[in-house]
């Protein structure tokens, strides 16, 4: 239910608090630059680096198990902070 995309080439990604599809830049002048923020520095103290500003790349090395613990910690911070984060349009 949060209002996010993710856009991306291959194995570099970058997170993005609005509801998608995203076709050209404007729709990314709405989000707000606090949940980046905020989401950086919960995923780091759940031993998950990213960007200040959403970027993220996977790494060839990263296992079905590295994958679940990303998982498990993105859920953790959207439980966590879903009063914060955008609404999807119904």
């Amino acid at each position: 239910g949060v209002a996010a995309t993710v856009l991306g080439r291959g194995s570099l990604m970058n997170l993005h608090f609005v509801p998608g599809p995203v076709d050209t830049p404007a729709p990314l002048d709405e989000q707000d630059p606090r949940l980046l923020a905020l989401w950086h520095v919960e995923m780091m103290l759940r031993g998950y680096h990213t960007a200040p500003r959403g970027m993220l790349a996977l790494s060839l090395p990263f296992t079905r198990q590295d994958a679940d613990g990303f998982i498990e910690a993105f859920d953790d911070f959207l439980s966590v902070h879903r009063p914060l984060l955008p609404s999807r349009p119904a």
